[in-house]
């Protein structure tokens, strides 16, 4: 094809020096910049200064991986008539290789006569994400978050790209969102719930050829909130030693990620049960994500007096002194903290 394409030039070169007149040329007008932000390429072909008798002239776009347009690099090869021509390719451009694109005039009196070769250029990622994404994990504010990814242009007349975000709460678990959009951004329309582990992706389908593209987030993310802390644990009480000359109780408290029952026992070092604190009449289970224990706002002193012990028993007996046990159950986790009452 080099070959056929050198001496097609040469004759028309020559032809043109013989009758005076320009000679003629073939010129290709493509997507710009390296790497290339276009996922699907548009070609503006020019075919200047042949003579009447050249046509009619059929001009091809080639588009291949290797510079030399051999059989089987081919990626493109579309053939329209005239002298002028746009053509969109319909198709994505593969990521990672190389690019070379060349015109070619064919004629009959010329034969082939080809533009000089562009490239090699290489195509950006079509799709990336971009946050959340932190590839260590974050942590969001709010429970309404937005998704946002940067996909390549498709430039016109092609239709644009159709987006799938699907974000889930745990691998292998339901999607708890789901929503299809042509935008390159999305905002949950029903809060996520906190604490909870997140991870996300987006399906981008290329309306020209059916393409598909799925991409999914570096990590995960949780939404942290101080009504629903990240984690579920017991605090050691305080004061402790209790009582003091100021207080004649301690304070529990305690941090719980998810909704659910929450046991709180005082236990002897033999594990016999003391006190019941909860759940109580004041406090019932199940209980709602929270922080617990914490005195209401405005208020003084250190603690709610529903999550306290006064050295107690259930039937309101006095304990001798000695070290106790607080044993917190919740969320499929327990702890022990020990406790040390003084004695009245």
């Amino acid at each position: 094809m080099i070959r056929r394409a050198v001496r097609g030039l040469c004759a028309a070169l020559a032809l043109s020096s013989a009758l005076g007149a320009q000679a003629p040329t073939v010129t290709i007008d493509g997507p710009t910049g390296n790497p290339l932000s276009v996922a699907a390429p548009v070609f503006t072909v020019r075919a200047q200064n042949f003579q009447a008798v050249d046509l009619p002239i059929r001009l091809q776009i080639q588009l291949a991986t290797m510079a030399d347009f051999n059989d089987g690099a081919i990626l493109a090869d579309t053939t329209v008539d005239g002298t002028v021509a746009t053509v969109a390719i319909p198709r994505l451009l593969p990521v990672g290789v190389p690019l070379y694109w060349r015109a070619v005039a064919l004629t009959a009196r010329v034969g082939v006569f080809p533009s000089q070769t562009v490239g090699p250029r290489f195509a950006g990622p079509h799709l990336t994400l971009l946050a959340p994404n932190n590839p260590v994990g974050q942590s969001l504010e709010t429970q309404f978050p937005t998704f946002s990814w940067r996909a390549s242009t498709i430039p016109a007349p092609l239709p644009g790209w159709e987006f799938e975000l699907t974000v889930e709460a745990a691998p292998l678990s339901a999607p708890v969102v789901v929503a299809r959009t042509p935008e390159q951004s999305f905002t949950t329309v029903e809060p996520l719930e906190a604490n909870a582990s997140y991870r996300w992706r987006i399906l981008a389908r290329f309306p020209a050829t059916g393409e598909e593209l799925v991409v999914s987030s570096a990590a995960s993310f949780v939404i942290r909130s101080e009504d629903a802390p990240l984690a579920t644990l017991l605090y050691q009480n305080f004061p402790n030693p209790f009582p003091t000359a100021m207080v004649d109780r301690t304070c529990l408290w305690f941090d719980l990620a998810r909704a659910g029952r929450v046991e709180l026992d005082i236990l002897d070092l033999r594990g016999q049960p003391v006190r019941r604190l909860l759940p109580s009449a004041r406090v019932p289970s199940p209980m709602p994500p929270g922080r617990y224990g914490r005195p209401p706002s405005g208020a003084a002193g250190g603690c709610d007096e529903d999550f306290t012990w006064d050295g107690r028993t259930d039937d309101g007996r006095t304990v001798p002194p000695g070290i106790y046990l607080v044993r917190f159950r919740a969320d499929g986790e327990q702890e022990l903290r020990r406790i040390v009452f003084r004695g009245r």
